[in-house]
């Protein structure tokens, strides 16, 4: 597991020694530039799950088993490791893909959704251990659910990471999503009713995060940044070549 998460960050960071490209890093923070960003990045998980969950309870595909008041202690214990795990994988997949293509000079569409696939595909070799661990669905329907819902998912990881001109933005995003999810599931505050985890569920393969996650992606990829005061699309990448 931690050979499969380290790999692409040590070959990133070869690629990057080898051809001393080092501008694109992205690990400026911006803040004071990018700081709405940070918000979107703090408050765009919370908002999706706590819909998820109306949304579940509604369609009764969710079961509410224990109290959430032990989330925000799994919370605090889970977010210093997934920000720890997240730093690897955000400033390989965001940090050098997106600005990769970019400078071949693919449109954001097709940048995001090359990305969005590679970073599907890196999945793989885990995918029916992480899929077993809360779903009894098929894989032949939960594979295409959750490939669809990551790739989704790239296309709003990747334009936050180019509007706000730095990856710690899709970090923080990143670790929030993942630091709500896992105890929601882990800790048993929630059960997925057996058969229908594709409708609801605040894991990534399933038709209501899709569907919200598609909201959030339109937005985002049709806003136009001069409606607040950031960074408009790519600036910045080079970051004064100074990483």
């Amino acid at each position: 597991m931690i050979l499969w998460l380290i790999s692409p960050f040590v070959l990133m960071l070869i690629f990057r020694a080898i051809n001393k490209d080092w501008g694109s890093f992205g690990v400026k923070l911006q803040f004071r530039k990018s700081w709405p960003w940070y918000i979107v990045s703090l408050l765009l998980y919370p908002i999706i799950i706590g819909l998820i969950l109306i949304i579940g309870k509604i369609t009764k595909t969710i079961d509410f088993v224990n109290s959430f008041s032990v989330l925000t202690n799994a919370v605090l214990v889970s977010i210093i490791p997934l920000f720890i795990k997240n730093i690897f994988e955000e400033f390989v997949w965001r940090g050098y893909l997106t600005p990769q293509f970019d400078k071949m000079g693919m449109s954001r569409f097709k940048n995001h959704l090359i990305s969005g696939g590679i970073w599907a595909l890196w999945h793989l070799p885990f995918l029916d251990l992480m899929i077993r661990s809360y779903s009894q669905l098929s894989l032949w329907v939960a594979f295409p659910l959750m490939f669809t819902g990551i790739i989704i998912t790239g296309f709003v990881y990747g334009e936050i990471r180019i509007r706000s001109a730095t990856v710690w933005t899709a970090v923080i995003l990143h670790t929030v999503g993942n630091s709500i999810t896992n105890p929601l599931i882990s800790m048993n505050i929630i059960k997925l009713v057996s058969g229908k985890e594709y409708i609801a569920s605040p894991t990534i393969d399933n038709l209501a995060y899709i569907f919200l996650i598609f909201i959030a992606a339109s937005i985002l990829f049709r806003l136009n940044s001069n409606i607040i005061n950031v960074n408009p699309p790519y600036t910045d990448y080079k970051e004064n070549s100074s990483g």
